[in-house]
């Protein structure tokens, strides 16, 4: 229907503060569409804003429309970095172009650079590289990157954040990524695990990260239906999955996730992004910033904490100035 009626290839959707665009031609944007917005993957979409700072970099390997590159380009803001990688970039530098911190990078990521052979589908959950024994006719050649290279090309040093989603290929990503993984401050993760993709893979990408990522890591399954909760010994999942990984440089991090997600968010309701956020006592304030909903009632009998939020919001230049002064 999306190609006998162009206007179908260019439709937009309430996202957060913005739109975003979609191309009803490609499967996986419909179900968005019908939604009326993105409903997949809350629990997600609810942790990242807790994982990053505004002003960072992050990575989103496997971008698609950008659903993700986008959030983290919003949470951000104009002097953080966001760079997507997605070979069929075209819907996903449609919703860029109002966002130039996010940075599209129309290629694959992979273990080398080089060219390899990519099949094509209208889902992207059928779109993958293939092996060169595999390849059929109609087949494209396709660009290549690294992790690592990508970071010397670019001249960054530092990453905060890193989300992969590429069926099964999450594992020549972090391979390609090294170098990267091997040095400190090292990024939270999150990448999607399906156990029916894992014969596309060399080893897993739970399995590159003990690999080459070192000791200390702590990851959490989250998503898919199923409660957040801890893996153990950096154990393949028996089941699909999202995987948060923190390394142990990030405790603040952790510590965020580990008891929001973890412990609070699975009470939560429903659509709750869409419900006004209202705390009686709101105290030091720590669920609300974690959460950070656009709309909210907040009261405190401390009036003394309620004038000092209030300056916050209204005046505070006028605050950090009086801090400053303090700090002499």
């Amino acid at each position: 229907m999306a190609t006998a009626f162009p206007s179908m290839r260019r439709v937009a959707v309430v996202h957060g503060r913005d739109v975003l665009w979609l191309d009803l031609w490609h499967i996986d944007h419909q179900p968005i569409f019908l939604d009326g917005g993105v409903s997949s993957e809350p629990l997600e979409r609810e942790a990242v804003p807790r994982l990053v700072d505004p002003g960072r970099v992050a990575i989103d390997v496997g971008a698609n429309v950008g659903v993700f590159a986008t959030l983290l380009a919003d949470l951000f803001g104009p002097t953080g970095l966001v760079l997507a990688y997605e070979p069929a970039a075209t819907p996903l530098l449609v919703n860029a172009t109002s966002r130039p911190q996010l940075l599209v990078r129309p290629f694959a990521v992979a273990d080398r650079g080089g060219t390899v052979a990519f099949r094509h589908h209208r889902s992207t959950t059928l779109s993958r590289i293939v092996p060169d024994a595999e390849r059929r006719p109609g087949d494209a050649n396709l660009s290549t990157v690294t992790i690592d290279g990508e970071l010397q090309r670019l001249g960054l040093s530092r990453i905060d954040f890193v989300k992969i989603d590429v069926e099964g290929h999450e594992d020549a990503v972090l391979r390609g990524a090294a170098g990267f993984l091997a040095r400190e401050p090292r990024p939270v993760l999150m990448f999607e695990w399906i156990p029916d993709f894992r014969g596309r893979s060399t080893e897993g990408p739970v399995g590159a990260l003990a690999r080459l990522g070192g000791t200390g890591w702590r990851l959490f399954r989250a998503g898919w239906d199923r409660p957040p909760a801890p893996l153990p010994g950096l154990e393949e999942p028996d089941s699909p999955a999202t995987i948060f990984a923190f390394p142990p440089e990030r405790p603040d991090r952790l510590t965020a996730f580990g008891f929001l997600i973890v412990q609070l968010t699975p009470l939560l309701p429903a659509g709750i992004e869409r419900m006004r956020h209202v705390e009686p006592f709101i105290g030091g304030g720590a669920f609300f910033f974690a959460r950070r909903p656009e709309r909210a009632l907040l009261c405190d009998v401390n009036a003394s904490l309620v004038i000092t939020y209030l300056s916050v919001r209204d005046e505070v230049e006028a605050v950090i100035e009086g801090l400053e002064r303090l700090s002499l």
